[in-house]
């Protein structure tokens, strides 16, 4: 009888873990797939933060006329936000590539609107650092 209730006890057990098992490797799927959106989602936040402070960052005309934007700076600024968007794909494995897993064309669109963004923000703090330091050398 001890034996009996033995056997039972212990095939209840390996139940329990086999569920809980099961159960935590569903979890662990899930936290991955959370994380790899989590990344995204601090992707696309990153973009509407830039086209927010580009949107908030226009002011009416004023008096005074900043002075006019080199040419150097769009260069500065293009390069600047290609080199900002590949750092930010490879730290967050954004499959931009052909060869990775989960490749999805769509991927180029954030890529792209990645780009658009960090170039308008570099550009408009280029912009503002020269413009400061023009007021500053005029008396």
């Amino acid at each position: 009888m001890l034996t009996a209730i033995r056997k039972a006890v212990a095939k209840r057990l390996e139940i329990l873990v086999e569920a809980m098992g099961l159960v935590a490797s569903f979890s662990g799927t899930a936290l991955a797939v959370f994380l790899g959106k989590l990344f995204l989602a601090a992707i696309l936040g990153a973009l509407t933060l830039g086209f927010f402070f580009r949107i908030t960052g226009r002011r009416s005309a004023s008096k005074t006329v900043p002075p006019p934007t080199p040419s150097w700076a769009f260069m500065v600024s293009g390069l600047l936000s290609l080199a900002l968007t590949a750092v930010l794909v490879e730290a967050t494995n954004l499959p931009v590539r052909f060869n990775q897993e989960q490749f999805d064309l769509l991927h180029w669109v954030l890529v792209i609107l990645a780009v658009i963004a960090a170039f308008f923000l570099l550009l408009q703090l280029i912009r503002t650092f020269l413009a400061k330091r023009h007021a500053r050398a005029a008396p």
